[in-house]
Formats: structure tokens, sequence, C-alpha cells
């Protein structure tokens, strides 16, 4: 399947025209994303799938400004007591850059199967539902939460929007 990239932004109607502070709301992005190993360190890379092996190309990437509002997980971690998970990341720049290895998710149930994280849910982060970072863009990371478990996997979608400051609050861009 190809890929579709463009970097203009994306209308709906007659919203963005309007002179009221009626302005149409963001699309909702989605991202996979793969911890193959829910024993290893918080800061730990995630891929977009299983079949993505050892290249960083394959880093699981939101743009900056994203704002995460809803992770669909599939918890699939094997032994441990009660294993946990965090989920968090990492700006992509090479010096010095800004983290949360639990932003996202602080000890989410790693071997609950199918699970919904949302702003309802006990153990978002407290980076869930806000811009990571206006600067650049982010890596997603993942591991070991506060109970580990011995094996298994954890695979995910992502749910974001990107936070636009390209239009006034009119909706006219100025």
């Amino acid at each position: 399947m190809a890929t579709t990239t463009f970097s203009g932004p994306l209308r709906v109607g007659d919203a963005q025209k309007s002179t009221n502070a009626q302005v149409a709301g963001a699309v909702s992005l989605v991202a996979t994303a793969y911890m193959a190993d829910p024993t290893a360190a918080t800061t730990t890379e995630l891929r977009r799938g299983s079949a993505a092996t050892g290249n960083s190309a394959l880093s699981v990437i939101l743009p900056k400004n994203a704002i995460v509002t809803y992770i669909e997980v599939e918890a699939d971690a094997t032994g441990g007591t009660n294993p946990t998970f965090d989920l968090g990341w990492i700006e992509v720049k090479a010096d010095t850059p800004a983290s949360d290895p639990d932003g996202l998710i602080d000890n989410g149930d790693a071997d609950a199967g199918h699970t919904v994280f949302n702003f309802a849910t006990a153990t978002v982060g407290n980076d869930f539902g806000f811009v990571m970072s206006s600067d650049y863009p982010v890596k997603i990371t993942g591991g070991v939460g506060a109970s580990a478990a011995t094996g298994g996997n954890i695979t995910m979608r992502i749910h974001y929007h990107v936070y636009d400051t390209t239009f006034g609050t009119d909706g006219s861009g100025s």
C-alpha cells in the first residue's frame, strides 16, 4: 500500500472562511505501535509493528504539537503478578531532548487483553490530552511499569490530533 503525504491544511467546506468563532475541529489521526518486550526499560522506542526490526526509521514518531486523546491496546504481556506498563515519549532532536517515560500511560494493565485508555482511565499519564512538544516531533517510548511482566508483547493504536497554531481565533488565518 502506498503512503500518502501532504503538508497543506485540511479544510471542511467553508468552516475556515467563517468570520465568527465557529471553526471545524481537528482531524484525528492514528499511529500503530508495537512493544515487543514489556519487560524493557520505559525509554525503549516503540516500533510500528511486529515485523519492523532494527531500523530507527521504523520508530513511532508523532509530529510536534501532537495531542494524544485515545489509545487502544491489546495487552498480551505474560507472567508476573498484575504486570503493568508505561507509555511515554522523547523529543526527536540532537541535544538534551525533553521526555516523559510515563506521560501517556502510567502503570497500565499489561495483561488485560483489549483495553481502551481515554480521559476517564485512571492510569493515563499527565501528558495525555496535552501537547507533548511544541518544538519537535516525539518518538513514542514504553516498557515495564511498577510490576514487571516476564514476557509477551503489547500492540496499540494511538489516536491523536495536531494542535493547529496557524489560524487566528476567527478562523481567518490572521
